[in-house]
């Protein structure tokens, strides 16, 4: 139901009902929160209670996006025939699979990056993960204005108009970057305030402020690189995304925190210029291959 609803959500999107698959999203949402303490407390179910609460909440809200996608006029299975059709599940095998192994080859390296990084001490390790977390709530409105960057890119290629794939890019561009730069400001001058959301440790929140400076000076490329990437995937180039995110995950995260950590024996600091340099790389190479005509000329 999970997979489902994720794929349902981003049908509505690219059928231009984005309004319909944010309140899909949302609803479930706040069903979650409104049945955590029913089955936590009220129902004495603990930690069990809140799984219970989660799987509710995306059958709920799965149910809600597959009644919209049954209604489409456009896109509603009702009455279609159910068979395959090989040459619609090749392009979807050409375009998915890459994601899939970015996906996986991105997550595996920020397995590998958070064990090196669990050999600097528990203090260390703490500051790193509440960190990453103070970090997530800044970066996700760029990967909202991903989401928008890839269905309008879609969209622009079905109508075969490259001046409208161009200007939606640029327009989605500019954005994102100005958002991330105002919530990169936010966390470069108040990441000990946002950490003690967390925690009451002085010892993580001073080593956590450090590195939140750090990568927050990053933010507005880190935007840059979330939204082209979002456009290739949006015109089914996946396979460059693909390439570069493994290859500045693992040649660059990856490999310089190995190096700092085990040869120069540096601190978290260190680590988190490395993970700067890995968000600096991938959007350096994404925004050449965006300004290059190469990939443009394929989809011609």
């Amino acid at each position: 139901v999970m997979c489902a609803s994720f794929v349902l959500n981003n049908i509505l999107r690219g059928e231009g009902k984005a309004m319909l698959a944010m309140v899909g999203i949302g609803l479930g949402g706040v069903l979650n929160i409104g049945l955590d303490p029913l089955f936590i407390y009220a129902f004495g179910l603990g930690i069990a209670g809140a799984a219970i609460a989660t799987a509710v909440s995306y059958v709920a809200s799965g149910l809600m996006m597959f009644r919209a996608l049954w209604r489409s006029p456009a896109l509603s299975p009702k009455g279609q025939p159910l068979r395959w059709d090989r040459a619609v599940m090749g392009q979807c095998a050409r375009v998915g699979v890459p994601v899939v192994f970015t996906r996986i080859g991105v997550s595996l390296g920020h397995v590998v990056f958070l064990s090196q990084v669990s050999v600097l001490g528990t203090v260390s390790l703490a500051a790193h993960s509440l960190a990453l977390t103070t970090e997530e709530a800044v970066y996700l409105p760029g990967y909202g204005m991903q989401a928008a960057a890839s269905t309008l890119a879609g969209n622009a290629v079905g109508e075969g108009s490259e001046a409208k794939l161009m200007g939606v890019s640029r327009l989605i561009l500019l954005v994102a970057v100005l958002l991330m730069t105002c919530t990169g400001a936010l966390l470069f001058l108040f990441p000990g305030v946002m950490l003690s959301l967390f925690t009451p440790d002085q010892a993580v929140i001073a080593q956590g402020a450090v590195v939140l400076r750090i990568i927050a000076v990053t933010e507005p490329i880190y935007a840059a690189g979330i939204i082209w990437e979002g456009v290739f995937n949006g015109v089914g180039d996946t396979r460059a995304p693909f390439v570069i995110s493994m290859g500045t995950t693992w040649g660059v995260r990856i490999l310089l925190t190995a190096l700092c950590v085990h040869v120069f024996h540096l601190g978290l600091p260190a680590v988190w210029v490395c993970m700067a340099l890995d968000n600096i790389s991938r959007a350096a190479l994404l925004g050449a291959r965006f300004l290059g005509s190469r990939w443009k000329r394929a989809l011609n």
